[in-house]
C-alpha cells in the first residue's frame, strides 16, 4: 500500500494536486470551511524562502496523499504547520515519515524546538504527536498548542 511512495520538497509544479488535496482534507472532509480561502492563496513556496520547508508524499501515479511543512518563526522556534495524510493511508507509516524528514530537517537547520497547534477532537493527530515527544504546552477551548525541544 505504501510501496513506492515518494517525498520530495514542494515545487510548484504540484500546487494544483496540493491545494486539492488541501481543500478535500480540511474543507469537506474536517468541515473548516473557513480554511477554503488561505488554502486557495497560500504560496507554499513561503516556507522555503524563511528558512523552513514544505514537503510532499507522492503515492505512485504522483498524487499528493501527504503533506508537511515547517515554518521559521525565528530564535530556532519553527511551526510544525499543514500536516495531513489522506484517510485511505492514515496508520500506514506516511505521517511518521513525513514528521521524520521534517525533524531531521529541523535539527540540520539548527532549530531548537518545534510547536504546533491541534483541535482537540482530533484525537489521532494528537496521540501521533504525543508518540513523537511533543509535549502540551496550553490549551485553549478547542485548540491544544503542543512543543519538542530538539537535540542538536
Amino acid at each position: 500500500m505504501t510501496e513506492g511512495v515518494k517525498y520530495i520538497e514542494f515545487s510548484s509544479k504540484f500546487s494544483e494536486k496540493v491545494r486539492k488535496f488541501l481543500i478535500g482534507i480540511c474543507v469537506e472532509e474536517f468541515g473548516f470551511k473557513d480554511w477554503k480561502e488561505e488554502i486557495e492563496t497560500t504560496n507554499r513556496e513561503k516556507y522555503k524562502k524563511d528558512g523552513g520547508n514544505f514537503w510532499v508524499a507522492l503515492d505512485t501515479k504522483e498524487d499528493v496523499i501527504g503533506t508537511i511543512a515547517l515554518e521559521s518563526i525565528g530564535n530556532g522556534l519553527g511551526l510544525l504547520k499543514t500536516m495531513y495524510v489522506h484517510k485511505e493511508f492514515r496508520g500506514s507509516i506516511i505521517a511518521q515519515n513525513l514528521m521524520n524528514i521534517l525533524i531531521n530537517f529541523s535539527v540540520k537547520n539548527n532549530y531548537t524546538k518545534l510547536q504546533l497547534g491541534t483541535y482537540k477532537k482530533l484525537k489521532r493527530a494528537v496521540n501521533f504527536y504525543k508518540k513523537n515527544n511533543f509535549y502540551l504546552i496550553q490549551e485553549d477551548n478547542d485548540v491544544l498548542i503542543f512543543e519538542k525541544v530538539l537535540h542538536n
